[in-house]
């Protein structure tokens, strides 16, 4: 019995041994490929410190010399991987099959006019030295550009595009004229550079549109463009100086969350709603507001889902100094209201919101609560009109009152009776709201009434005097 534990227990510890054996050995492994590549990033790190353009480094290109001209042919003569240094021409031509220019090089201007493309187009890893020209073209598919260099000026003009369009993590480095085009697609100018003056104007973006974290380094402008689809994003957008968007219009809402314009200001005053009536939701978070001009009549504030209270706090006093520095009187009312609904809200003072909100639409329509001081006392002398023997009893001992007991004698018709005390009421319930107030004296052993509920009518004359004598003086110290 003894041997055969014996032997039990050294089974055991031989199998403990092959366990560390093999923990050990991975461990040494997997420590022995993290050394690895701490050594190969601290080789290329130099590399990634430094941007560089996916077009700089092309593979070898076949030179031509020639140039090229497609016109009225559905043939198509490939232009990827090769440097051309003279013109190239597509023009009035049927292309069905799908078209790809990559990691080509265009030292001569290259115009293509009057193209019907059939399949998906993609121009990559592609440089144009000289001016690049779309015109007049139809892509029934897809319209792709990534990676690509425009050294001389870009037109793409009168272009419709049923497809999908993006361009993206391109570089123009001369003036662009994006004009006059209609696309039917979502569109995505996502990561490019401009470098130069930039135009998108009077075209037609029938979807979700898309200049995510885009440099713009020159003015741009959108003047005259549509945006109808449900989302126009600029977020993270940098615009150096500035961008023009009269006459524009849009559908949806327009994303300028992280949007700075550090030299000019971006004026969207201009800009107006494509659906007349309807206002445009803007996401302003995190962005530079005081370099963006809106009018809250054209605009509303939205803010993406979970975006904390503290932001929501910090954008709302943004806009609205950027309001009042502005003269924007009507604009800043609007967005205070909104404002204070808003905190309200998230403090859950229900209560409170309804009186500040009906008293006087907080603090912004102060006349109204006049009118209200006005109502109350109207009631106030309604009520004591038709209570006119219960005052006679109840304050015997102040002269005024006491000596209009005579009025309840008159043997006339009810309705004349009440019309006829109407003026000693109204006197009367000034008396007792303000009469403390103004020094009158009114004193305790004056009322002699018993009745508790109406002991209790007559104290809320004077808390209402005192409430109106309160805000009356905030009002005068606010203006």
């Amino acid at each position: 019995m003894f041997i055969e534990k014996q032997s039990y227990i050294i089974d055991i510890m031989m199998k403990l041994r092959i366990y560390f054996k093999i923990i050990f050995f991975v461990a040494l492994v997997s420590c022995a490929n993290t050394i690895i590549a701490k050594n190969n990033y601290r080789l290329i790190e130099p590399y990634f410190q430094k941007y560089i353009h996916p077009t700089i480094q092309l593979p070898t290109m076949q030179t031509n010399a020639m140039p090229i001209m497609m016109e009225q042919s559905n043939d198509y003569t490939s232009l990827s991987y090769q440097q051309f240094d003279n013109t190239v021409t597509l023009r009035n031509i049927m292309l069905r099959k799908p078209i790809e220019i990559s990691a080509s090089q265009f030292n001569r201007k290259v115009l293509f006019t009057d193209v019907k493309y059939r399949k998906d187009v993609q121009i990559n890893l592609t440089i144009f030295n000289d001016d690049w020209e779309q015109r007049q073209s139809k892509a029934y598919k897809s319209f792709k550009l990534y990676a690509v260099t425009f050294n001389g000026n870009t037109s793409f003009i009168r272009n419709t595009i049923r497809g999908k369009m993006a361009a993206n993590q391109c570089h123009f480095n001369s003036q662009v004229e994006i004009n006059y085009n209609r696309f039917e697609l979502p569109i995505s100018f996502e990561n490019n550079k401009f470098n130069e003056v930039t135009r998108f104007n009077h075209s037609r973006f029938r979807n979700t549109t898309s200049f995510q974290n885009s440099v713009f380094k020159k003015p741009v402008s959108f003047i005259g463009s549509e945006f109808d689809g449900p989302v126009t994003d600029f977020s993270n957008a940098r615009f150096e100086m500035g961008a023009d968007f009269s006459k524009s219009m849009i559908n949806g809402s327009l994303d300028f969350e992280n949007v700075s314009s550090p030299n000019k200001i971006i004026d969207l005053t201009k800009m107006r709603a494509l659906n007349h009536g309807e206002k445009i939701g803007i996401n302003l978070t995190n962005a530079d507001i005081s370099h963006i001009k809106i009018n809250y009549t054209t605009f509303k504030l939205i803010f993406p889902k979970h975006t904390l209270a503290h932001t929501k706090i910090r954008t709302y006093n943004q806009l609205l100094n950027q309001f009042e520095k502005n003269g924007l009187q009507r604009s800043y009312n609007r967005l205070y209201v909104e404002y204070q609904h808003f905190l309200y809200k998230s403090k859950k003072q229900t209560v409170v919101q309804f009186f500040d909100k009906y008293w006087w639409g907080f603090g912004i329509e102060k006349t109204r609560a006049y009118r209200w001081i006005l109502a109350v006392m109207c009631l106030f002398t309604i009520i004591n009109a038709t209570l006119i023997n219960s005052l006679h009893s109840s304050f015997q001992g102040i002269q005024f009152i006491s000596e209009n007991t005579k009025i309840t004698s008159k043997k006339i018709n009810v309705i004349y009776r009440f019309l006829y005390i109407i003026p000693f009421s109204f006197v009367a319930t000034m008396y007792i709201i303000f009469g403390g107030f103004l020094r009158i004296a009114i004193l305790l052993s004056d009322f002699t009434g018993r009745n508790a509920f109406f002991s209790f009518y007559l104290i809320l004359h004077p808390a209402f005097g005192l409430t109106s004598i309160l805000f009356m003086i905030e009002h005068l110290i606010s203006r």
